[in-house]
């Protein structure tokens, strides 16, 4: 027998990777197993390496798959099946993109390649959610905590030393050349009062300054009487002028002019109180003018300048309230408050100077102390600080102790009084709004990857723990938490502990992570068919509706002005917010659950960026993102393909012409619906006709292109079915007929006679590809399966609902009421007039008595003479604007003020056209965007020209939108509204 080797086909349970040998018989059975031993000694030490770098390299490979196990299987690396017994895809553990139907070896790195995630255990549902057994999430002990609304404390440690005030340093030198005669203070640390002689100097330049004063004394009395005694006196306060200016004080000048007799020698007093902290000369020295002889500190107030880090600069604000401690004392903490932050930093320790003022009447501080001191500052929304004593308050920019209720000067320097908000505090309006209160979530939850973090949410609904991957955008670091700006709901549980090992399960899953963004996004475009998943029509519509929106933005981006951005980034978030995204389902609802993340946070992220690269590499990434929506749908944004807002205005005789056209579409749709092809044929031929008859040159303008456009589509659409023969091409091309038709018809209307048009879907028509068609009534009769699924139909949407009974604007009709109750609300409308100016005018005292009068203008509205529905409504709004006038009467500073009007500024649109009081004159409704820190708010104005309430002086003209008011039938022909930019 010659020696071989066998190698067996792998068997289920791995056993067939051993080796089987075959020998020749031997005689001499102790030198086989001689040889069996060294064989065997070999082998183990191999197999001892072996097992070493596997496990080295199995380690990451086996959290992932035990993850990823069934739920009640311990063995999780071994699920490489699914639960059909085959392994429908393998992927490599170092680079998850790969995917592949059979086992074999990474194309990228040679390593084997594993199951993938899905097999073996219940899918997850979402294309960044992970399912694990009970046993995993405890062997893993992952820990939840909800998301909250709250204010939370940024605390901000800081060191720095004490250091003198500057502006209470006093400096003694010499205003005269001379000598240094006698020095009283003869050493530095002395504590001087104001008025305190200190030097005595010798000048000859004084002595005979002095014999000038004495000559021209005795020059005025000798001439008192005389015609030059005018001159004399000229003289003599020339004279007196310039001993003032060389530093002697009015009572040694009128000694001087007393005695007669000039003095070699001169006193210089202290000018302020405080420590001699300098000594430069000594007695006997000579001096010139100038030269510095005593350096005076004013001690009981200090500076301290502290050390801040860039990253804590959001926290810190003029006027913040500041605790430290000393080596010194111990426990005892002082305080005090920030009166400067350095504009510049400091490029080699990254840090930002803080200066803050301290009062020291205790002497206790020392210059040069070495202190640790911490802000502790309250976050409110949008991440700005919140301290209630300044809420709504006046501050001096130059010197923060001085705060007043209203607006004023500063007492010490003079200069105008600032509001606190304009500092970077939250106004008074934000401060009384529950939602000021911002959304927070632990900084453990959070796996951060720039402006944009993932955070991994927990399930509630699920039958096993499932997580979802989230892409949040992140506000700044307060504490222990982060400032959430979009991404996270209020009461969602977030994984604080554990998020990264799921953050690994979903890599290897080849699923978007924070590690691998992407995920299999890139071939996420269809559902495996190679087909893009189908729409329903109106969520089509709606997609169209954000790919508009983002160009808008990019358009705005072109034009480099910051306020357009940030108002069309806002458009394109309330335009993915409004996608119906319950009318998806399958594959089409995940890819469109991702992409909404990801646009949303694109748009996010730009109107919150502060600096022109951030916003437009912001912008670059929602067109970036704007490119996978048209790739993995398909959408447009031609408007040719989306339904019409409205119709044209055109003649009835126009529309009685398309009911022709809309009858032989109903009739295909029916005879399609109930399978008849000979009939659908025969309304092919009627819509033909139907087509031919409609009069063009009853359109002109816009209607005319139009139509022109419609119709080629339509004509297109029709020759093709009149090609077809069999029912089923025939449904085909009545398919690209009803994706004519919803324009038509929403853009020119049809009789009143037809009533509302509906469009339906049906999802699993044309092997899933789905199409629509319209119907005139309720009942589903689908043209594309008929009698096989009569019924079918995913999502029905209302296309036309009939024409307008008035092609006028709709006017609000005044209810009756007494023409006195009609002059009385005119004294409420003046009186708000009056608050709108004062408040844009920035002027509370003014706006104060606007308030009053229009307390007593309520209080004066007798309602005794109306009833019905007109009293109704009264008492109602009545009870309304007494809350928003209380709101201003009782208002401490014109910010809390404004917040009252911005109530009452929603009340008086409906007095003035429920009740239609005779005020004379346009009235327009105008809304600030910004206002109330970026809530917007509203109000009316007797004149067109913009004179915003809400900001004043600051941003008078911030305006986005006026429309005229209609004041009931006395407006019904009035103008169209107006938009300004």
């Amino acid at each position: 027998m010659s020696d071989h080797v066998s190698r067996p086909e792998p068997s289920a349970d791995h056993a067939a990777r051993t080796t089987t040998t075959s020998v020749p018989s031997s005689p001499s059975q102790p030198q086989i197993q001689s040889q069996r031993s060294g064989w065997a000694t070999r082998m183990a030490g191999a197999l001892v390496t072996t097992v070493a770098v596997l496990a080295a390299l199995g380690i990451g490979i086996g959290i992932g798959r035990f993850l990823l196990a069934p739920e009640g299987t311990g063995d999780g690396p071994t699920a490489t099946t699914s639960a059909g017994g085959t392994a429908t895809a393998w992927t490599c553990s170092m680079h998850p993109q790969i995917r592949q139907p059979n086992p074999g070896d990474c194309p990228l790195c040679g390593m084997d390649l594993i199951p993938s995630s899905n097999e073996g255990g219940e899918e997850a549902e979402g294309l960044r959610e992970v399912s694990i057994s009970r046993e995993a999430r405890e062997l893993l002990d992952l820990k939840v905590e909800p998301v909250a609304r709250r204010y939370v404390t940024a605390t901000v440690r800081m060191v720095g030393k004490v250091d003198y005030d500057e502006t209470r340093l006093g400096y003694i030198t010499a205003w005269v050349p001379g000598r240094l005669d006698r020095l009283f203070v003869d050493y530095t640390g002395v504590e001087v009062q104001e008025g305190d002689h200190l030097v005595s100097i010798y000048s000859p330049e004084l002595y005979s300054a002095q014999a000038e004063l004495i000559r021209a004394r005795q020059a005025t009395e000798q001439r008192r009487t005389s015609s030059g005694v005018l001159g004399a006196e000229r003289l003599l306060e020339s004279a007196r002028e310039k001993l003032r200016l060389w530093g002697l004080t009015e009572p040694q000048i009128q000694e001087i002019e007393a005695q007669q007799e000039p003095s070699d020698h001169l006193t210089i007093y202290a000018p302020m109180s405080g420590i001699v902290i300098q000594k430069n000369l000594q007695e006997g020295a000579y001096v010139d003018t100038g030269t510095r002889i005593y350096t005076i500190s004013d001690l009981s107030l200090l500076w301290v300048k502290l050390d801040a880090y860039e990253s804590d600069l959001p926290w810190l604000r003029y006027g913040q309230e500041v605790e430290f401690t000393t080596e010194a004392y111990p426990g005892e903490i002082f305080t005090g408050t920030i009166a400067f932050i350095d504009p510049v930093l400091n490029a080699e320790t990254r840090t930002v100077k803080v200066r803050v003022n301290v009062p020291n009447p205790s002497g206790k501080l020392k210059p040069d102390m070495f202190i640790r001191a911490i802000v502790r500052a309250q976050v409110a929304t949008a991440g700005r600080v919140m301290d209630s004593a300044l809420v709504g308050k006046w501050i001096c920019r130059m010197h923060p102790g001085v705060v007043k209720e209203t607006a004023n000067d500063c007492d010490v320097c003079g200069m105008p009084l600032v509001r606190t908000e304009t500092l970077g505090y939250v106004s008074a309006a934000a401060a009384a709004d529950e939602s000021a209160e911002p959304l927070v979530v632990p900084a453990s939850a959070v796996l951060k990857t720039g402006t944009r973090a993932v955070v991994y949410v927990e399930r509630p609904d699920a039958d096993r723990p499932t997580y979802e991957g989230r892409e949040i955008v992140l506000g700044p670091r307060a504490g222990d938490s982060y400032i959430v700006r979009a991404g996270l709901e209020e009461g969602e549980r977030v994984v604080t502990q554990g998020n990264f090992k799921l953050d690994s399960a979903l890599q290897i899953a080849a699923k978007p992570s924070m590690m691998n963004p992407e995920g299999a996004m890139a071939d996420a475009g269809s559902d495996g068919s190679g087909d893009r998943p189908a729409l329903p029509p109106s969520v089509a519509g709606q997609l169209g509706r954000v790919l508009s929106a983002a160009g808008e933005a990019a358009a705005a981006m072109d034009s480099g002005d910051r306020q357009a951005i940030r108002a069309a980034l806002q458009a394109v978030e309330q335009a993915v917010a409004g996608v119906d995204a319950e009318k998806l389902d399958g594959h089409a609802a995940l890819l469109w659950k991702e992409l909404a993340m990801r646009l949303r946070n694109d748009a996010v992220e730009g109107r919150w960026a502060a600096s022109d690269r951030r916003i437009r590499d912001a912008v670059g990434q929602l067109m970036t993102d704007i490119g996978r929506l048209r790739d993995r749908f398909g959408v447009t944004d031609d408007p040719g393909t989306l339904l019409a807002n409205g119709p044209f205005d055109v003649s009835n005789t126009f529309r009685e012409q398309l009911t022709g056209l809309w009858d032989a579409y109903q009739n295909a749709q029916q005879a399609l619906a109930g399978d008849d092809p000979d009939r659908a044929r025969s309304a092919v031929d009627q819509a033909e006709e139907a087509l031919s008859a409609i009069d063009m040159t009853l359109l002109e303008g816009e209607a005319h292109d139009a139509w022109m456009t419609a119709r080629g589509e339509l004509l297109s659409a029709i020759e093709h079915l009149q090609e077809a023969s069999e029912l089923e091409t025939l449904r085909s091309g009545f398919k690209s007929w009803s994706e004519t038709m919803p324009p038509v018809v929403s853009s020119f209307g049809l009789p009143e006679s037809v009533g509302p048009i509906s469009q339906h879907f049906c999802s699993m028509a044309f092997d899933n590809k789905g199409a629509a068609w319209l119907q005139a009534d309720g009942a589903v009769r689908n043209p594309y399966f008929g009698a096989t699924m009569l019924t079918c139909a995913t999502d029905t949407s209302l296309i036309w609902d009939g024409p307008p009974a008035d092609t006028d604007p709709v006017r609000p009709r005044p209810v009756e009421v007494p023409p006195a109750f009609r002059d009385q609300l005119k004294a409420l409308w003046n009186a708000y007039l009056q608050a709108q100016e004062t408040l844009a005018s920035d002027d509370p005292a003014r706006a104060g008595e606007a308030a009053v009068a229009l307390e007593r203008a309520l209080a004066g509205i007798d309602a005794s003479a109306i009833d019905g529905e007109a009293r109704e409504i009264w008492d109602r709004e009545q009870a309304n604007l007494r809350t928003a006038i209380d709101r201003m009467t009782s208002a401490a500073g014109i910010e809390p003020m404004r917040a009252g009007f911005a109530l009452l500024s929603e009340e008086m649109p409906v007095i003035l056209e429920t009740f239609a009081p005779e005020i004379g004159g346009d009235v327009y409704r105008m809304h600030c965007p910004m206002a109330f820190d970026g809530r917007g708010a509203a109000w009316l104005q007797a004149g067109e020209q913009p004179r915003n309430p809400y900001y004043g002086a600051t941003m008078l003209r911030c305006v986005d939108e006026v429309q005229r008011v209609a004041l009931g039938e006395s407006a019904r022909d009035s103008g169209e509204e107006h938009d300004h930019d």
